[in-house]
């Protein structure tokens, strides 16, 4: 598991545990929960760990930020993994913003499934590409408001008695942290099951108005919301542009989204 105790790696690890041993390439924050822990940096490694996580499911949920100033990191470290490890079965953690690129970050995205793709095409690699929808939940301990998601942003601006402030005709998918871990520990486990290389959609399947959130975090705070027009526009939802993931072939359905959540 590289990226163990970012802010999706650590809920992904939760995921895993019950289920199978797992290796943290981390920075050394979450020895209780896995059996054996190495430096982020694949050159550092021995060559027992080299061959210990050469024989392991790769779970590759790190990233840089800001994309803008680190674009280089991003697909440069992905590149040294997989040319010092050569793993035979990968999951990349990516973005539905690689599929139509219009930023540093999804560029970056979209460069590291290349480098995935090089990799599952040269090597005979089982490789799978998860592109994840917008997330959001269970970030009350990051630090940084600007790496919030939109919806964090207002439940902990309510939190502070300020007003919401959200834009018009705006909508996009979105899931919970924990139900994007659950699809892709499931997907990590079941990596041998499909084609050498596969790229999958991970999200709600559904379209949320920012501004219908918006009012439902208000009301249950308590706080004023202020709306301004914004340009109308829906992002693509999970499913449009690849595979959408599924389970035990059933369509895969996240489970926490609720009004009760927001209001708690």
């Amino acid at each position: 598991m590289v990226g163990a105790c970012g802010y999706l790696g650590r809920h992904v690890v939760e995921a895993l545990r019950p289920l199978a041993p797992i290796i943290a390439a981390t920075d050394g924050r979450c020895t209780e929960k896995v059996i054996l822990e190495i430096p982020r940096n694949p050159e550092a490694w021995s060559l027992e760990q080299i061959n210990e996580v050469r024989g392991s499911v790769v779970v590759y949920a790190a990233g840089h930020r800001p994309p803008a100033t680190s674009f280089d990191e991003n697909v440069t470290e992905l590149g040294l993994l997989l040319r010092v490890v050569e793993p035979r079965r990968i999951v990349l953690v990516s973005s539905n913003a690689a599929a139509f690129p219009e930023t540093p970050y999804g560029w970056s995205k979209w460069a590291q499934e290349r480098v995935v793709v090089a990799h599952a095409l040269e090597r005979g690699a089982n490789a799978r590409v998860a592109r994840l929808v917008h997330l959001y939940g269970d970030a009350a301990d990051e630090p940084s408001l600007e790496r919030l998601s939109v919806v964090d942003r207002w439940i902990r601006q309510a939190r502070q008695g300020a007003a919401i402030r959200c834009a018009e005709d705006v909508a996009f998918d979105m899931l919970h942290v924990a139900d994007a871990a659950r699809a892709l520990a499931d997907m990590a486990l079941r990596v041998r099951q499909f084609g050498s290389l596969e790229t999958w959609d991970v999200g709600s399947g559904q379209a949320w108005r920012l501004d219908q959130l918006g009012t439902q975090i208000a009301l249950a705070a308590g706080v004023p919301l202020q709306t301004f027009d914004g340009d109308p526009v829906t992002f693509p939802v999970a499913g449009q542009r690849a595979k959408r993931w599924t389970r035990t072939g059933e369509a895969w359905t996240p489970s926490t989204w609720a009004r009760a959540q927001l209001e708690a």
